[in-house]
């Protein structure tokens, strides 16, 4: 028996929607539930707060660490500390007020030109201990200014003069190492090795070579002796050196 068509379900009559509620200011809830709700809210444990965004923690975490603005901030590579008025007074320095340190940086210096002025003076006036001496007490008093090398030199060329010869060897290969480049430490050094070390003579012109790349006037014996003020003995080697090379 063939099975009867069953009929379309009836389609459901739409009617017109709704109209929205009128435009206003919402219902008020009675006073004793408005208290309430502020009240739950404020007991409420901080856990149960929703999680703020990352942005929003990351601003108020850089908020948390910016420096109190009351609080002094003292400038990169300046202590206020360190200069005696402030340390006199308990204050911070003014701007431009020199440190203590920057002042006996200055101090060391100036002595320093001072002690390489006489040392020099001593050698122009053929005074070669007193000289010694000086270039010595710069070397010794102030080994890290770059001034200890021009008295290292001086102190190499009067000991080679005095006759210490091991100590002028000694300094000059230690400055060739450090200082390469000096035109005066190249060719002092060339004329010791040249005099007194005849094993170690072709060193002795390559020193001298280098010396004349730098400065050519160090071939010329005059201008070591006056200009230069190198003493007798060094002159000497400078000469034995230019007539047998």
């Amino acid at each position: 028996m063939p099975a009867t068509p069953r009929p379309p379900p009836p389609q459901q009559q739409r009617g017109p929607l709704p109209a929205p509620p009128p435009a206003g200011p919402p219902p008020a809830l009675p006073r004793r539930a408005a208290i309430g709700g502020l009240l739950a809210a404020a007991a409420a444990p901080w856990c149960c707060a929703p999680p703020r965004p990352a942005a929003a923690r990351i601003a108020t975490e850089r908020l948390e660490q910016r420096p109190d603005p009351q609080r002094p901030v003292a400038a990169a590579g300046f202590d206020p500390s360190q200069t005696a008025a402030a340390r006199a007074e308990g204050r911070p320095p003014a701007p431009g007020e020199p440190s203590v340190r920057g002042a006996r940086e200055r101090a060391a210096i100036q002595d320093a030109l001072a002690r390489l002025e006489l040392a020099r003076r001593a050698a122009a006036e053929a005074r070669w201990e007193d000289a010694l001496a000086g270039y010595s007490g710069l070397v010794d008093r102030y080994p890290d200014l770059a001034l200890a090398t021009y008295g290292r030199l001086g102190k190499a060329v009067m000991s080679y003069q005095l006759g210490d010869v091991s100590t002028a060897i000694i300094v000059l290969d230690e400055l060739e190492v450090e200082e390469r480049g000096i035109p005066e430490v190249h060719a002092a050094l060339a004329a010791v090795l040249w005099a007194e070390r005849p094993r170690q003579r072709l060193r002795a012109e390559q020193q001298f070579e280098l010396a004349a790349e730098f400065d050519r006037r160090y071939s010329d014996v005059t201008f070591v002796r006056e200009q230069r003020h190198w003493p007798p003995r060094l002159v000497a080697a400078l000469e034995q050196f230019q007539r047998m090379s």
